[in-house]
């Protein structure tokens, strides 16, 4: 962890282009691993994993490229668009793995992004899925997308469970 690391210049952009993302109406709802965004001392984070409407991608794309984010090539999915940056003082490259239409494995969406966004949390000026789609979400990126479950998703779980 790093002491105050919430001043780095990646996490102040991060927040600019979510907070731009909003003043847009670009339906967006980040999955996991963006506490780093919301806890002074969480550990920084090199990705966040979220879903777009389709509808709204090309406004989104437009801010993340007017930011200076670059697209990355297709990789394995029709369904993901991999967007990121280096930042220089950070000495950090940092992406968004953007899913789009819903949240996926190898395209097989198993939320629908409509519906999603429509029952998302807003949380310090952030949107996440809501706790009954975070919960879907966790066991199906487990089971399907790592093959097990990590100590971290497992708390996540159980926390959403209670």
């Amino acid at each position: 962890m790093i002491p105050g690391h919430r001043d780095m210049d990646y996490i102040q952009e991060i927040k600019k282009v979510l907070s731009e993302w909003e003043a847009s109406n670009v339906g967006y709802a980040l999955l996991r691993n963006y506490e780093f965004l919301l806890e002074q001392f969480a550990e920084p984070g090199n990705d966040l994993d979220l879903v777009i409407s389709r509808k709204d991608f090309v406004q989104a794309r437009k801010i993340l490229l007017w930011h200076g984010f670059v697209e990355s090539p297709r990789q394995f999915s029709l369904s993901h668009k991999g967007i990121g940056k280096y930042f220089v003082q950070d000495k950090l490259k940092f992406g968004f793995d953007i899913q789009l239409g819903g949240v996926h494995w190898n395209d097989i969406p198993y939320l629908d992004a409509e519906e999603v966004l429509r029952h998302k949390l807003k949380v310090d000026n952030i949107h996440v899925l809501s706790d009954d789609d975070s919960f879907i979400m966790y066991v199906c990126h487990s089971l399907l997308g790592k093959r097990y479950f990590k100590e971290k998703y497992k708390k996540k779980l159980i926390e959403l469970y209670i």
